[in-house]
């Protein structure tokens, strides 16, 4: 079967909860060295990754390396196995640079070829917010392709509700009925409460919404 090419103008997508990716700052925030993590991902649409949670393990750090305990990530994929969690899911690999800007170096890929699986996610991020990140596949050859970051933020019940009752009062639409006779009508707002995306820009990108 042919490899299928996946276009410049149709990227890949790692959708990312807002929750999960200040929860992934705030361990970057907290630590004064690098710091390793990795994340549970989820394949969800074409060239689309959902990216549900991620966490630390024990570790040694300095200013420019991490070195995770093999037999604390042993003992943590061990704890999925037990507890029914699919570790496929573990597809997720980030860490930090500190306060260096955010590119994956050659230590870094060399740690992202070693990785036993078919597929891996790896993200580098620094205090800023800057990152980078791609996705590896391994087989049938190795390749190398960039990813775009889409903070999921999801929608204030509350505020949501405010906000369409204010709506609903004080806009309404104009419309053209026949002979040109102009009325102005009362709309019904759309559902506010609908989870949207917002893409976040690489280490040389701004914030801009996704469509």
């Amino acid at each position: 079967m042919m490899n299928k090419l996946i276009p410049a103008t149709n990227p890949i997508r790692l959708i990312t909860p807002l929750a999960v990716w200040q929860k992934m700052m705030a361990y970057v925030q907290a630590c004064p060295d690098e710091i390793n993590g990795f994340g549970y991902i989820q394949i969800t649409g074409e060239n689309t990754l959902y990216l549900s949670d991620v966490f630390i393990l024990e570790q040694t750090v300095s200013g420019v390396s991490t070195d995770v305990d093999d037999q604390a990530l042993h003992r943590h994929i061990n704890d999925m196995v037990q507890a029914g969690i699919n570790t496929a899911l573990l597809r997720f690999q980030w860490h930090s640079h500190v306060y260096m800007p955010a590119f994956f170096s050659a230590t870094d890929d060399a740690c992202i070829a070693r990785y036993p699986c078919e597929w891996m996610v790896s993200l580098v991020t620094n205090k800023y917010g800057e990152y980078q990140a791609q996705l590896d596949i391994y087989r049938p050859f190795k390749l190398s392709l960039p990813i775009t970051v889409e903070l999921e933020l999801s929608a204030d019940n509350r505020l949501s509700d405010n906000c369409s009752a204010e709506v609903s009062t004080k806009v309404t639409r104009q419309e053209v009925g026949w002979f040109g006779h102009v009325k102005h009508a009362a709309i019904r707002p759309d559902d506010a409460s609908t989870p949207y995306c917002f893409e976040l820009g690489g280490a040389d990108d701004g914030l801009s919404q996704s469509n």
